[in-house]
């Protein structure tokens, strides 16, 4: 059971790392972005902020509907949902109709990661006894250098548009789950 909790620990901070290496990528592919899809400067801010948006929106009520449905099915269904979402932003179209296609599917990712977020932390908080929390913690290394270890990643690979389409980052990152 003691290797297990670990295992669990480290899916859940994939699962989270999944999210900051999105949001990495898209802030420093943003003006490739805008480039290759002729997004206004209103357009790409939503592109950006309506993630955040979302995700700050419907944190409170992923976390209830995680305590009510279960937290491991909301993980599995906000994983799911994240991916399919990063594959939507992969493919959105050229002409009119990028910009109102990428912002709904940003939109989409926020929502998606507010589902996920706060059930991965309750697994995890479930997973380990008080006692035992800040020796996992210790043992496995803080979440937080791990999530700026998937923020260098995201860095990185937002870096990579400049020798690849955008799009093909965002279609890499969504088989990451």
């Amino acid at each position: 059971m003691g290797t297990s909790r670990y295992l669990v620990l480290t899916a859940m901070i994939f699962a989270v790392a999944m999210m900051s290496i999105d949001q990495t990528i898209v802030s420093i592919a943003a003006p490739t972005i805008q480039r290759d899809l002729a997004l206004t400067s209103t357009g790409l801010q939503w592109v950006i902020n309506g993630y955040l948006l979302a995700l700050a929106a419907f944190f409170a009520f992923g976390g209830k509907l995680s305590d009510v449905v279960g937290h491991r099915k909301m993980v599995i269904v906000g994983t799911v949902a994240f991916a399919a979402a990063s594959v939507l932003c992969g493919a959105t179209p050229k002409g009119s109709a990028a910009q109102a296609w990428l912002i709904a599917a940003r939109i989409l990712q926020g929502a998606s990661g507010a589902l996920l977020f706060p059930a991965a932390l309750a697994i995890v908080f479930n997973a380990f006894a008080p006692r035992e929390r800040g020796i996992a913690h210790k043992r496995r290394g803080s979440r937080s250098t791990k999530t700026d270890f998937a923020s260098k990643t995201g860095s990185s690979n937002g870096r990579r548009t400049r020798c690849a389409p955008w799009n093909a980052m965002r279609l890499q990152r969504s088989a990451l789950p």
